[in-house]
């Protein structure tokens, strides 16, 4: 028997309080184990977002400087899963987990635009009541087997996994236009449900010590279907009318097929790789009826080829090269042209015309002692990005994920670690080169400028009283042909202390204490120039109160996510 509970308290003055406790417990008795845990988290977080977008061409003037401020209060952030394992042998299990999570977000989110073309000045101010909720639930089911004494195994593993997502948002709106005020209210009512299935297995045949074969196949349908509905009524009259324009309704139906192989071998003593490849089948039909109905319907394949050779020279000295083919797929959600409201000249919408981005990267590297060195270069096809672009009136902007033509990224690094009784310290010096192609959107290119990349994290052991932590990293300007990006920092203290044999822990720090870490740059697309500067919630203090309990040394339980990339396209 095993567990752990946790006790997080955040204070920051820039966003607030929260709360978040932790608590897993694991139990084993012969054959049988049992994992269950619980987490919830209450309190606030904060993001506050200035933007400018302007047009200078006298014929078309017209500035607009946007604050959003999304003000989060966590009514119930819940996360819950139980496992159950029966083992026949060490390497020989079946489990079955079910997990999930609840969050329950609340909260203010204030907009305030104020605009400035050839007619005059406007100004609106828009405040959305929140009260989205969202039920998660997984369950997952994993079979495993060693099946030789030279240690080959097989793995079948499935997973299905429900997203259910309910909004009734509340929509204040204030005008102030040609020194005439207007005031309407608006309800943003929305349901979605995602259902994703997924089957796995993989065979692993050892052939000899140096020598392994790994095949593998895999099997995922999704399915998405959403609802829309936008309901405004003028402040006098009260009555509340769909809006067509702005209401919609999604379906997306999605298979992926995939098998991969891949061979692990040996040259000689000091040479090793692995080589292999990963085929795919995807279909998938979309329809929605947002600006009018749209519809489409696709199959298309994919290989992926991957290979690693490392050398170990001397025991001191290794080297590596690899080469990586992969494919990021866009989220779910990111696909749906729903509108999610700002104010009336703003919007974010998902694009149904988004396509994959495709990777290939390439990495030569070499270690000496405790001196880590890298080289490398990723070439991107479809790169997926984001811009704020013209909408259908003169002075709207539609917040949208776009592909980008092509991208080229050089970087090289330099990692250096340190460990001594009483301090450790892992470092690293990084230049990163980066190159965005577009001739579809109208962005302006710009200069490229590489970015500095300084990265230091070190603990202090004072020996039967506490440890000491310090992080700092240091990431510069830099330009990517299409935009620039401002530099940003975090420099982070801790003091960490355990009690009765380590069962207790107390941990506090000061995260982002000079509060640098803020995203901000510009770039021009479209004949209009936009400037934005994010800020987060990543200044405050944090108190962690940790006490493990039971005499178990070790956790039988085992459980793999066998639709890990869905899912993550899901959030």
């Amino acid at each position: 028997m095993m567990g752990t509970a946790n006790q997080h308290v955040s204070v920051s003055k820039f966003g607030g309080t929260s709360y978040n406790t932790l608590l897993d417990f694991n139990y084993s008795k012969g054959k049988f184990s049992v994992i269950t845990n619980y987490g919830l988290q209450l309190g606030r977080n904060r993001e506050l977002l200035y933007t400018t977008r302007t047009r200078p061409n006298p014929e078309d003037y017209m500035k607009s400087e946007l604050t959003t401020d999304w003000k989060r209060r966590f009514n119930n952030y819940s996360n819950f899963g139980f496992g159950l394992q029966y083992s026949f042998s060490p390497d020989h299990y079946i489990s079955l987990a079910y997990s999930g999570n609840v969050n329950d977000l609340g909260g203010i989110t204030e907009s305030r635009n104020s605009i400035t073309n050839k007619s005059g000045n406007s100004f609106y101010a828009t405040d959305v009541d929140r009260n989205d909720v969202l039920l998660n639930q997984f369950v997952n089911l994993n079979y495993n087997r060693k099946t030789d004494e030279k240690g080959s195994a097989l793995f079948i593993g499935s997973q299905f996994s429900n997203y259910n997502q309910t909004t009734g948002d509340f929509i204040e709106e204030n005008s102030w236009v040609e020194e005439t005020d207007a005031q309407r209210y608006l309800k943003n009512n929305v349901r979605s449900r995602i259902n994703i299935i997924a089957l796995q297995a993989d065979y692993s045949k050892r052939i000899n010590e140096k020598a392994k074969l790994e095949i593998g196949a895999k099997f995922s349908h999704a399915k998405i279907k959403s609802g829309t509905d936008f309901l405004i009524a003028d402040a006098d009259e009260m009555n509340y009318e769909l809006d067509e324009e702005l209401s919609s309704d999604f379906e997306y139906n999605e298979k992926i097929a995939a098998a991969y192989i891949n061979y692990i071998g040996s040259l000689g003593e000091k040479v090793n790789f692995s080589v292999g490849a990963r085929a795919e089948k995807t279909s998938y039909n979309l329809f929605t009826n947002a600006n009018g109905i749209q519809q489409f319907e696709k199959t298309y394949g994919n290989f992926f080829p991957n290979a690693l050779l490392n050398f170990n020279f001397s025991e001191d000295w290794k080297g590596h090269f690899s080469y990586v083919s992969r494919i990021t797929r866009p989220r779910y959600q990111a696909l749906n042209p729903y509108v999610i409201y700002q104010d009336p000249f703003t919007t974010i919408e998902g694009n149904p015309n988004l396509l994959p981005e495709k990777t290939h990267a390439f990495e030569i590297g070499t270690m000496y002692k405790k001196f880590d060195f890298k080289i490398g270069y990723t070439y991107k096809i479809d790169p997926i990005s984001a811009a704020a672009l013209r909408g259908d009136t003169p002075n709207s902007y539609i917040l949208r994920a776009l592909n980008l033509e092509k991208g080229h990224v050089f970087f090289t690094s330099l990692s250096r670690s340190f460990n001594l009784n009483w301090w450790n310290s892992t470092n690293t010096i990084s230049v990163t080169w980066q190159k965005s192609v577009d001739n579809f959107y109208e962005f302006e290119f710009s200069p490229v400028k590489p970015q500095f990349y300084f990265y230091s994290n070190n603990t202090f052991t004072i020996p039967k009283l506490f440890k000491l932590q310090l992080l700092a990293w240091y990431l510069g300007d830099r330009s990517y042909g299409l935009g620039s990006d401002n530099s940003r920092s975090t420099v982070t203290l801790g003091i960490e202390k355990d009690f009765f044999k380590d069962a207790l822990k107390l941990n506090f720090s000061a995260n982002d204490i000079f509060h640098k870490f803020m995203v901000s740059g510009d770039y021009n697309v479209g004949q209009t120039q936009i400037y934005y500067h994010r800020t987060y919630t990543s200044n405050y203090f944090k108190l962690i109160v940790s006490y493990n309990f039971g005499d178990s040394k070790k956790i039988r339980y085992k459980k793999s996510e066998v639709e890990q990339s869905e899912n993550n396209r899901a959030r």
